[in-house]
Protein backbone atom coordinates (compact mmCIF):
# COMPACT_ATOMS: atom_id res chain seq x y z
CA UNK A 1 0.00 0.00 0.00
CA UNK A 2 1.79 3.65 -1.16
CA UNK A 3 1.56 5.48 2.28
CA UNK A 4 3.27 2.88 4.52
CA UNK A 5 6.42 0.73 5.12
CA UNK A 6 6.27 -2.78 6.82
CA UNK A 7 8.74 -5.24 7.37
CA UNK A 8 6.80 -8.43 6.98
CA UNK A 9 9.26 -10.75 7.87
CA UNK A 10 9.84 -9.28 11.37
CA UNK A 11 5.61 -10.46 11.91
CA UNK A 12 5.89 -13.11 13.96
CA UNK A 13 3.23 -12.57 16.79
CA UNK A 14 -0.20 -10.58 16.73
CA UNK A 15 1.53 -7.61 17.08
CA UNK A 16 2.19 -5.37 13.55
CA UNK A 17 4.16 -1.93 13.56
CA UNK A 18 4.28 0.04 10.34
CA UNK A 19 5.77 3.24 9.25
CA UNK A 20 4.08 6.03 7.87
CA UNK A 21 5.76 7.33 4.74
CA UNK A 22 3.68 10.77 3.45
CA UNK A 23 3.52 13.72 5.36
CA UNK A 24 0.56 12.59 8.28
CA UNK A 25 1.90 11.55 12.05
CA UNK A 26 0.62 8.85 13.42
CA UNK A 27 -0.83 10.81 16.09
CA UNK A 28 -2.88 12.14 13.33
CA UNK A 29 -3.67 8.90 11.77
CA UNK A 30 -4.73 7.26 15.25
CA UNK A 31 -7.05 9.65 15.65
CA UNK A 32 -8.91 9.92 12.70
CA UNK A 33 -8.68 6.22 12.96
CA UNK A 34 -10.12 6.47 16.55
CA UNK A 35 -12.95 8.69 15.19
CA UNK A 36 -14.03 5.61 13.44
CA UNK A 37 -14.12 3.08 15.63
CA UNK A 38 -11.09 1.42 14.97
CA UNK A 39 -7.98 1.42 17.63
CA UNK A 40 -4.22 1.47 17.33
CA UNK A 41 -1.38 3.38 18.89
CA UNK A 42 1.23 5.61 17.59
CA UNK A 43 4.95 4.65 18.86
CA UNK A 44 6.90 7.61 17.57
CA UNK A 45 6.04 10.34 15.08
CA UNK A 46 5.60 8.16 11.94
CA UNK A 47 5.14 4.41 13.38
CA UNK A 48 1.40 2.79 13.97
CA UNK A 49 1.38 -0.35 16.38
CA UNK A 50 -1.47 -2.44 15.33
CA UNK A 51 -2.53 -5.65 18.00
CA UNK A 52 -5.51 -7.55 17.64
CA UNK A 53 -6.62 -10.59 20.28
CA UNK A 54 -8.07 -14.21 19.97
CA UNK A 55 -11.66 -12.17 20.75
CA UNK A 56 -11.81 -10.25 17.61
CA UNK A 57 -12.75 -12.28 14.85
CA UNK A 58 -11.91 -12.37 11.43
CA UNK A 59 -14.78 -9.50 10.16
CA UNK A 60 -13.98 -6.89 12.81
CA UNK A 61 -10.12 -7.51 11.40
CA UNK A 62 -11.68 -7.00 7.84
CA UNK A 63 -13.26 -4.03 8.64
CA UNK A 64 -10.32 -2.21 10.76
CA UNK A 65 -7.94 -2.89 7.46
CA UNK A 66 -10.13 -1.34 5.51
CA UNK A 67 -10.72 1.61 7.87
CA UNK A 68 -7.18 1.94 7.88
CA UNK A 69 -6.71 1.71 3.88
CA UNK A 70 -9.28 4.03 3.63
CA UNK A 71 -7.37 6.99 5.94
CA UNK A 72 -4.57 6.48 4.76
CA UNK A 73 -4.94 7.09 0.85
CA UNK A 74 -6.61 10.61 2.08
CA UNK A 75 -3.10 11.62 2.79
Amino acid sequence: MDGVEIELDGVETNIVVFRLTGERSAAELTNRLKARGVLMSAVGTDAIRLVTHLDVGRGACMTAAEVLGEEIAVA
